[in-house]
């Protein structure tokens, strides 16, 4: 009977033993694979990162360019550089340049044998043999201003001016140029002006400058200069490119067929609304069914009446 008994205390030993063991590593297995996971996705993760920097470094463009970079400067910081084939500025090839004769003029021009460049593109039409650079750059053929570029409205550009003479180009009156024949504004000759009466009226009742001849009236345009083919005798701004202009109001250039001159004033500050006693108009075109008597400018870029909210001249309510 006492063997017995030791058996059974025994066997109620290793059961419990067993239990606890089972129990144990319910409570830790579970906790493994997450870190086991959570370990092979940060591996993961990073050889993926690895793989690409080493896709990247052996790529032949990122090759290409860091060749490129460890090539010399032409000159001192010009960002020029070139090899037996090509001229660079920055990384970029400059297109049709001659490496054996290209050269720094300056911090904003370089040359080769045939053309002038200028951040790395080719001046338009332009002739390195015979340009000279000073207030206005030129050359035998063609005279260049720095301007808004063509393609970037946020950066400037050296711009040939058409049709322009180089040995008579010089500085005119406000912000313009001439040449023995013709009147330009920015790169364009100035169409039907008088050379002989063209003259700069600077600052009138709103300190509004304009130019004028014997015939015309030369004001700014939101894209340049526009022509009032009439002689103001009094022209003044009301607001952005709204003018009296004697007893009519224009828009830059264009007449507002019907707008009362005594009653046309602007609306908030940015230029684009004005109204008379009886029309609202948004960038010189009436604005349909809006009430002049209650307009104005709401919050932010809406307007509104008594009747209906307005953005951009459009009625949206």
């Amino acid at each position: 009977m006492v063997t017995i008994k030791n058996q059974k205390n025994k066997i109620i030993i290793a059961i419990c033993l067993v239990g606890l063991i089972i129990i144990g590593l319910a409570v830790w297995y579970p906790n493994q694979p997450k870190q086991t996971s959570k370990l092979k996705t940060e591996e993961i993760n990073a050889n993926l990162e690895a793989n690409a920097r080493a896709m990247a470094s052996s790529s032949p463009d990122f090759a290409r360019r860091m060749a490129i970079n460890e090539l010399p400067d032409i000159g001192n910081f010009s960002n020029y550089k070139k090899d037996k084939n090509y001229v660079y500025y920055g990384t970029d090839i400059v297109i049709g340049a001659d490496p054996k004769t290209f050269e720094i003029i300056n911090d904003d021009f370089a040359k080769d044998k045939t053309h002038v460049y200028s951040k790395g593109k080719v001046l338009e039409d332009s002739d390195s043999s015979t340009f000279v650079v000073g207030a206005i750059p030129k050359d035998k053929f063609n005279v260049y201003l720095l301007l808004t570029c063509e393609d970037n409205i946020w950066d400037q550009c050296y711009r040939k001016v058409q049709g322009a003479d180089p040995a008579t180009f010089e500085p005119f009156l406000g912000g313009l140029h001439k040449d023995k024949s013709q009147i330009f504004y920015g790169i364009k000759a100035i169409p039907d002006a008088d050379m002989e009466t063209f003259a700069l009226h600077d600052g009138g009742k709103y300190g509004y400058s304009y130019w004028y001849d014997k015939n015309y009236t030369f004001v700014m345009t939101y894209d340049g200069i526009g022509i009032i083919k009439e002689k103001c005798n009094n022209l003044d701004r009301i607001g952005g490119y709204y003018l009296k202009c004697d007893n009519k109001v224009y828009y830059g250039d264009r007449l507002l067929v019907g707008a009362d001159v005594n009653t046309m004033i602007p609306v908030g500050v940015t230029g684009n609304y004005a109204k008379d006693s009886k029309s609202v108009y948004f960038d010189g075109e009436i604005v349909v069914g809006a009430d002049a008597a209650t307009f104005n400018i709401g919050d932010g870029i809406n307007a509104k009446d008594k009747n209906y909210i307005y953005r951009f001249g459009k009625r949206v309510e």
